[in-house]
């Protein structure tokens, strides 16, 4: 699926966010500590969008009930191989990102839809589990929140606050930034599932902010499939 081009000068940092995943990857295992510099190179995940499973009368039922409640030009998404949904632009595009690390090539696996004025992105990448389990998750989303506020050129405003997703942990910010003269903000939740980290952030232009129905629904209506 073809993404709507985004004009205004905000465009600089929103489009750059997924290059920014690729530097993020490199600042969580710095996190982690040095326990990667010894790991072998995780496999590489396959850049093919994983056929999904034959969808049963209810699932397609609940789908139709999700679309029927979201915004215009929204759908809900599953990723089978992502094991996850949520519901965000349906002229998403998805890419596939290798981040080189002390752990060897980390994928990160994204999808970024949205319009002139916002951009929605959602990812995830899996990192060796040795890394993980010698790391506090906390410490591990912190540093990751952190990577994303110095990357985008942006300054923290609010509270940076922990989430739960069930069982899952999360993380959630606030920044402002600004790119050409034209003001901006990002949205950012992250969580670690095992050795999975998601990633879902919003960036607008702070004269085109979406409605708070709409932030709420990309937000809340993400799960994480088992």
């Amino acid at each position: 699926m073809k993404t709507t081009t985004l004009r205004n000068p905000l465009r600089l940092n929103i489009v750059t966010t997924l290059a920014l995943f690729s530097v993020l990857m490199a600042l969580m295992l710095s996190a982690c500590g040095d326990a990667a510099t010894a790991l072998p190179a995780a496999p590489a995940a396959t850049t093919a969008a994983a056929a999904a499973p034959a969808a049963t009368t209810a699932a397609a039922a609940a789908a139709a009930a999700s679309n029927a409640t979201s915004p215009k030009g929204w759908d809900q998404f599953t990723s089978p191989e992502g094991k996850f949904s949520i519901l965000m632009p349906s002229n998403r595009e998805r890419k596939t990102q290798v981040s080189t690390t002390s752990a060897g090539p980390i994928d990160v696996i994204s999808f970024q839809g949205g319009n002139d004025d916002a951009s929605y992105t959602v990812s995830y990448a899996d990192y060796p589990e040795e890394v993980v389990k010698n790391a506090e998750a906390a410490a591990i989303m912190k540093g990751v929140l952190g990577g994303q506020v110095k990357g985008l050129g942006g300054t923290i405003s609010g509270e940076e606050k922990e989430l739960t997703l069930g069982a899952v942990p999360g993380r959630t910010a606030t920044f402002k930034m600004s790119s050409g003269g034209v003001g901006g903000t990002a949205i950012s939740r992250v969580y670690l599932a095992g050795n999975r980290l998601y990633q879902l952030i919003l960036i607008h232009a702070d004269s085109a902010k979406p409605s708070d129905a709409d932030i709420n629904t990309f937000f809340d209506s993400f799960k994480v499939n088992s």
